[in-house]
């Protein structure tokens, strides 16, 4: 009987169900890429100094999602999911909204504050 049971259940995990299930993790681990990305990048503009800026692009092939930057996280929302990391030590002066698609400048000002444009 529990040789059935191991049949039964490795039967199940090559169905249609794991092929589905890769699908959904290849696309998170995309999106978490992402939010990495923008997480990185705003901590290389924080830690250098002021004035200092760098672009960062968001690919625009993996769907309509948006990005949060405020205080000390950075969060992405996407097909009723979402996704977050921290930012620690960031001095940034309000909250922004990124979109996918879209290019935008990170600037450490004069005052340190980190900008987004």
């Amino acid at each position: 009987l529990p040789q059935q049971r191991a049949t039964a259940n490795a039967s199940a995990a090559s169905s249609g169900f794991g092929i589905e299930s890769s699908f959904n993790i290849q696309d998170s681990l995309t999106h978490r890429l992402i939010l990495d990305d923008v997480a990185n990048t705003i901590s290389q503009v924080n830690s250098n100094g002021n004035g200092y800026s760098k672009s960062v692009s968001l690919p625009s092939d993996m769907g309509y999602y948006e990005i949060t930057v405020e205080n000390n996280k950075v969060t992405i929302e996407y097909d009723d999911k979402k996704g977050e990391t921290l930012l620690p030590l960031s001095n940034i002066d309000s909250k922004y909204k990124l979109h996918s698609g879209k290019s935008y400048l990170i600037l450490k000002n004069d005052e340190g504050i980190l900008v987004i444009e």
